[in-house]
């Protein structure tokens, strides 16, 4: 899905860059013809009426409603921005991170561990999480979805170390 956003957000940059590029030259021609400026000022005008409109494009972000974009100026975090279209500053800003926000699944393979009998024991689990504080998700861990797949097979683990065999069949609905 972020492709997608990633595709419908640079057509959106080409469209206004060609939208704004074309208003400059045709006004700068139409300046040209009625004798206001040389054709030196046109050549100029139209360099600028190309330069404006792409610093504008590339100054454009959108990001979906269910996501969040972290925005660092010279590498230093100002802030998450989104839903919807915002703006950064081309060259000082840059928009390294999304994140979504939704609820995400993540199906923990199978896992042999010992319980607390010393008896093997092989489970697998389903967990469901989302991102509550995204700028932390962003700043304070490489990888959130790695670690928070890590740390559930972690924590499996060691919640079947803690039960007896008699203990994990009988009560699984108190254990999830």
């Amino acid at each position: 899905m972020g492709q997608v956003m990633v595709a419908y957000e640079f057509g959106v940059q080409f469209l206004t860059r060609l939208f704004l590029t074309l208003l400059f030259v045709v006004v700068g021609f139409l300046l040209y013809q009625i004798g206001m400026v040389s054709i030196v000022a046109w050549v100029i005008y139209c360099t600028i009426a190309i330069a404006v409109p792409t610093f504008v494009a590339s100054s454009m972000r959108i990001a979906a409603e269910w996501e969040r974009v972290a925005v660092l100026r010279f590498g230093k975090f100002v802030g998450m921005r989104g839903p919807g279209l915002f703006f950064v500053i081309p060259l000082l800003e840059t928009t390294p991170a999304r994140v979504d926000l939704r609820v995400r699944t993540y199906d923990v393979p199978r896992q042999r561990s010992l319980s607390k009998a010393n008896v093997p024991v092989t489970v697998d689990a389903v967990v469901y999480f989302f991102v509550r504080n995204p700028s932390a998700a962003v700043l304070k861990v490489q990888n959130y979805e790695k670690a928070t797949q890590l740390g559930a097979q972690s924590i499996l683990r060691d919640m079947i170390g803690k039960f007896s065999l008699d203990q994990l069949l009988g009560e699984r609905e108190k254990l999830t």
